[in-house]
This record gives C-alpha cells, sequence and structure tokens, in this order.
C-alpha cells in the first residue's frame, strides 16, 4: 500500500502493514519537475515511480486509488487482464479532439520538445495497470524535464513511443471488442458526483466512493 505520511509519525496500524511510506519530500527526491507543490493535482504518480525505483522487480503494477470500489470479486477483474501484455492499461482514453474542454491538456510540458495538442491523448488514472518497460521509460523521460498533469503525460509520451496501450471498458477506439462497457461505463467511473455507496451494477468499478 502506498501511504502519504502528512504528519510527523506514522500511526501503529499503518506501521504494520505493508506499507510503502511517502511524503512531500518525494516532488524533489527523485529529480523530476513536479507541476504544482503538492501532490495534488497531477503528480501522483510520483508516489509509483518512488515505488518502483526501489522495487523495480515487477512485471507490471497496478495503481488504484483509495475511493475506487469493484461491484464484483477483485481478482475476476484484475485475471481478466494477465493475458495481455500491455504496457499501459487506464480508461477513458481519448485524443484531444474528442474531448477539447478538458482542464488539463496544456499541463503537457518540455523546454525544448513539444507534442501538438492534436496529437495529445488523455486517460483517466484512479486505476491503471503500467508495465516495467512503460515505468523505465517514463522514469527516464520526467528526468528529460518532461512534465504535466499525469493523466495527460502518461498516455501521450507512451503511446507516441509505441507502448501498447489499453482501455480496459467503457467506449473509444482503445477498448478490445468484447470489453465495451465491460467493467465500467461513465455513469460509473467519474470525477464527480461522488457515489456514497456502491451502485447495483455487477462486476463494475465505481469512482468516487466517499463516506
Amino acid at each position: 500500500m502506498l501511504y502519504h505520511q502528512k504528519h510527523e509519525s506514522v500511526s501503529e496500524k499503518i506501521a504494520g502493514l505493508n506499507t510503502y511510506v511517502f511524503t512531500d519530500k518525494i516532488l524533489q527526491k527523485l529529480g523530476y519537475v513536479p507541476l504544482y507543490d503538492a501532490l495534488i493535482p497531477g503528480s501522483n504518480h510520483f508516489s509509483l515511480l518512488g515505488f518502483f525505483m526501489e522495487h523495480p522487480q515487477f512485471n507490471s503494477y497496478w495503481y488504484m486509488e483509495g475511493d475506487i470500489a469493484f461491484n464484483g470479486n477483485w481478482e475476476y477483474f484484475f485475471k481478466a487482464f494477465n493475458k495481455f501484455e500491455y504496457d499501459f492499461i487506464s480508461s477513458s482514453l481519448k485524443f484531444f479532439k474528442d474531448h477539447k474542454t478538458w482542464p488539463w491538456w496544456r499541463t503537457l510540458n518540455h523546454p525544448y520538445k513539444c507534442i501538438p495538442l492534436k496529437h495529445r491523448l488523455k486517460s483517466f488514472n484512479p486505476i491503471y495497470r503500467i508495465s516495467n518497460s512503460a515505468l523505465t521509460f517514463v522514469h527516464k523521460q520526467l528526468l528529460d524535464q518532461w512534465s504535466g498533469h499525469h493523466e495527460v503525460l502518461l498516455p501521450t509520451l507512451l503511446y507516441h513511443h509505441n507502448f501498447r496501450i489499453l482501455d480496459f471498458g467503457g467506449k473509444g477506439e482503445f477498448v478490445k471488442p468484447g470489453f465495451k462497457n465491460k467493467f465500467y461505463t461513465s455513469d460509473t467511473l467519474r470525477w464527480r458526483p461522488v457515489f456514497t455507496e456502491i451502485g447495483p451494477l455487477k462486476n463494475k468499478i465505481y469512482h468516487p466512493l466517499k463516506s
């Protein structure tokens, strides 16, 4: 479990778990250019990369926020992708032309390189899987001073360097046949409004779920 330590000490309950503890210092620790002087919005991927740098032995990594719920057995969801050798599996993958009003497009920056807006790709990342080779690549790109919100930085850079990308449900060109709306719809996996309880649709991801 990735745990963002915001106080001087970690509680005994957290310390007793299998936990990777990080603080806001991770924004400077890795040598990347953060979007702001806080982890949120946009720099959530720093924690995953910090864990990856210390534990590089896995073929792939699932990242899941704490306000995700699945109306079904999580094993069923994860096993559905075991046979797929994709480098980045996420949701709501869209090009600029399909969602021009999205607020984070222009956060993708580099001191002397540019990917035009029309070639940028976004994803929605409350839950995603990313391969070891993709994380190695992203680490190098961030050291090369690419910066931006992770939901445009990750899919755009990976797509334009020929990494394999998949949308695990919903609609669109990155959804495999048979996976259309399979694990989520735009009504179950969204930014707002929040859910106060998990919805009724079986084997669907719900986000954000807040008590």
